[in-house]
């Protein structure tokens, strides 16, 4: 099983595209496997053919480095391959009686003893791990003598070792379980009924994920306040010219925008290091059944809001059915969260690292203004990083995007003045 994100521990193989059999070549998918994010294909790196297939379609919460199937180098028969630590055919065993002597075997006086896999990769830990072997037997092939995956694969063949039990011995030092002595359980007087929905990958990473975001990071918040009339107009305008673009876009936009004319805050954090962003890439918070992901709309301020709208929909759909991209989700300089639509009038959200930023997007709500008219105002919220982002720099943000908001027509004179650059 291989790692298709950074925080991958395990997955769940969706779909098999070979059969054993084939032939297969670099840059193949092998099968489709669902992550902590998303649906990804597993394209192999190497060439030969598919012998076979020890976890098929459906197979749930595999771990990163397990097993799950087994190739042969071009030529060879991919019929007669063992998977290794299985037992032989009697044929193949007979084959060996004639060759060498019968040594019987005697049981083992010698103590179970412990074996440290600190060090080795993932792979590597799981075989060892999986067989009982003591890694410091094995010659490793790798740099420096590093121990690979086909190194333990070949001990194992070699020795002819199997999967070993879980251990029900107990260790020198350790206390016995008495047999006599039966734990009386108390259960519960029934209840009303109720339906246990276990998580998802994605959503226990989601979890994980934002837990060291607000205990690590020292969140600091500065809310401001749009009168998005005038946004609302130009929008009516567009639609009735046919161009259909949502306020969503409009604030994709204009928080691009006011990112390059606040470079301060498109930043990452980075082993202690403030990492300033060449480009505001906007990652979406978007959710799914599974969770949350953020697709990301790249170089948003250069864009026009009809190319940002479509681009929004088609990523959208693609994350609804788990087939976005790696490079699609993983990355961004800053995000957007906007409940709006859900008639959330304000909240704040947790910052997505390594990003420094986020803001939370409310609806809009009429208010009476000053001077006795009706005006539609629209709360957005910044989370901010206070070890990147000083106060200073959130504020001139939130106010470089207010006056955007509220006069949303330049809007659509950067993005003129960026395709007449792009076509220069």
């Amino acid at each position: 099983m291989p790692s298709l994100s950074p925080t991958m521990s395990e997955g769940t193989i969706i779909k098999w595209h070979k059969k054993p059999g084939d032939k297969v070549s670099a840059g193949d998918v092998l099968c489709d496997i669902q992550t902590d994010k998303a649906v990804m294909s597993f394209e192999t790196e190497e060439e030969g053919t598919l012998a076979k297939i020890l976890l098929g379609d459906d197979s749930k919460d595999v771990k990163v480095g397990d097993l799950i199937a087994l190739m042969v180098a071009e030529g060879e028969d991919w019929n007669d391959v063992q998977v290794p630590g299985k037992k032989k055919t009697k044929s193949s065993v007979a084959k060996e009686d004639v060759q060498k002597p019968k040594v019987e075997s005697q049981p083992s006086s010698e103590p179970t003893t412990r074996h440290s896999y600190d060090g080795y990769s993932p792979a590597v830990r799981s075989l060892l791990e999986l067989y009982a072997i003591d890694g410091s037997k094995i010659v490793g092939t790798g740099k420096q003598g590093k121990i690979l995956k086909g190194d333990v694969l070949k001990y194992v063949t070699e020795n002819h070792l199997s999967i070993k039990p879980p251990r029900t011995v107990p260790l020198p030092g350790e206390t016995s379980p008495s047999k006599s002595v039966t734990p009386t359980v108390s259960r519960p007087t029934k209840g009303p009924g109720y339906v246990d929905i276990p998580l998802t990958g994605m959503r226990l990473t989601i979890a994980k994920r934002l837990t060291e975001s607000k205990t690590m990071i020292p969140h600091a918040y500065a809310t401001a306040e749009s009168n998005i009339d005038s946004l609302l107009g130009l929008r009516k305008q567009l639609k009735s010219a046919g161009i259909n673009v949502s306020v969503n876009d409009f604030i994709i936009k204009a928080v691009a925008v006011a990112l390059k004319h606040c470079p301060l805050v498109n930043c990452h954090f980075v082993k202690d290091q403030v990492v300033l962003q060449e480009t505001s890439d906007i990652s979406i918070a978007v959710a799914t059944e599974s969770g949350l992901i953020t697709p990301i709309v790249t170089n948003a301020d250069a864009k026009a809001l009809d190319e940002i709208s479509a681009e929004i929909k088609e990523l959208a759909g693609r994350a609804r059915i788990g087939k976005l991209q790696l490079h699609e989700f993983q990355g961004g300089s800053f995000t957007i969260s906007n409940l709006g639509m859900f008639d959330i009038s304000e909240f704040s959200a947790i910052i997505n690292p390594p990003q420094c930023g986020i803001l939370a997007i409310g609806s809009g709500r009429s208010v009476i203004a000053l001077n006795g008219k009706p005006q539609t105002i629209m709360t957005a919220t910044l989370s901010y990083d206070s070890r990147a982002v000083s106060e200073s720099a959130a504020s001139n943000f939130l106010e470089t995007l207010q006056g955007l908001l509220q006069t949303p027509a330049s809007l659509l004179l950067t993005s003129s003045a960026n395709k007449k650059r792009a076509l220069n």
